[in-house]
C-alpha cells in the first residue's frame, strides 16, 4: 500500500477507530491533525506519523486497522519517503478533512482566541464546499489550490474560479509560489488583504491583472 492509500485508509475509517480509543488518546490526536491541515509539508508530515502511532499504540491487539498500520509502517514507509509520496499524502488528507466535522472535540481544546478570529475572517470570503466544486466540474483535490479548513469542513475560495467554475490560468501559479498546499493560512492572508503592488487586494485582481498578480506574489517570494 502506498502511503497516499494508507492515509485514505485511516481517513475512511475515523469513526471506527474514534469508538475503539480511550478517549484520552482521541484528544491527542486533533491537534495533529489540525497541524496535518495548517503546517509546512514537514511537520505535517510528521504529525502524521505521530497520529499513526497514537492509532497504533490505542487499538486493542488484534485489531484490524492496528494491524494494517503495523504492517504498512514495518514495510519501509516510515523512513524518508520521496517528495512526491509526502506531497501526494498530504493532498489526501488535506481534501478529507472535511469528514471531521461531524467529530466534536474533546471539551477543553480550543485554538487561541486570536488566531481562531483571523482565520475565521480568512474563512468568511465566498466560498465553495467540495461538493459545490465538483458539481461544477471542478476537483477539490487539485494541487496547488488553495483550502481552508474550518468546523464546518474545508472550504475553497470562491476568487480562485472564473464565472464558468474553470480555475483561473494565474492561481496556480501565484498558490504554488505562496505554498498553498503546506501553508493555506499564510496564502489566504495574501490573497485577501491590500498589497502595496498591486493597490488591491490580490483576490480581486487575479482575474482581471493576471500577470500583475503573478509578479506580485514573486515580489514576495524574493524577499526571502
Amino acid at each position: 500500500m502506498r502511503p497516499p492509500d494508507l492515509a485514505r485508509y485511516v481517513m475512511e475509517r475515523l469513526d471506527e477507530i474514534r469508538d475503539a480509543l480511550d478517549p484520552a488518546i482521541w484528544a491527542q490526536l486533533l491537534p495533529l491533525f489540525d497541524q496535518i491541515a495548517v503546517e509546512s509539508e514537514e511537520n505535517a508530515e510528521a504529525a502524521w506519523y505521530d497520529l499513526l502511532e497514537l492509532i497504533q499504540l490505542g487499538l486493542p491487539r488484534g485489531h484490524e486497522i492496528r494491524r494494517t498500520i503495523t504492517e504498512e509502517l514495518s514495510g519501509g514507509y516510515r523512513g524518508p519517503a520521496a517528495d512526491t509520496e509526502i506531497a501526494a499524502t498530504l493532498d489526501v488528507l488535506r481534501a478529507m478533512l472535511p469528514d471531521l466535522a461531524r467529530i466534536s472535540p474533546p471539551e477543553g481544546i480550543e485554538p487561541d482566541d486570536e488566531i481562531r478570529q483571523a482565520r475565521d475572517r480568512l474563512r468568511a470570503t465566498p466560498s465553495l464546499t467540495p461538493d459545490e466544486l465538483r458539481a461544477r466540474g471542478g476537483d477539490p483535490a487539485a494541487p496547488d489550490l488553495l483550502r481552508l479548513p474550518g468546523p464546518g469542513g474545508v472550504t475553497i475560495p470562491a476568487f480562485q474560479f472564473g464565472p464558468d467554475g474553470t480555475e483561473l490560468p494565474a492561481v496556480r501559479a501565484v498558490n504554488e509560489i505562496l505554498a498553498a498546499g503546506r501553508d493555506p493560512w499564510g496564502a489566504a492572508h495574501w490573497w485577501l488583504r491590500g498589497n502595496a503592488l498591486l493597490g488591491d487586494i490580490p483576490a480581486s485582481l487575479v482575474a482581471g491583472r493576471p500577470g500583475d498578480v503573478i509578479e506580485a506574489a514573486q515580489a514576495l517570494r524574493e524577499e526571502y
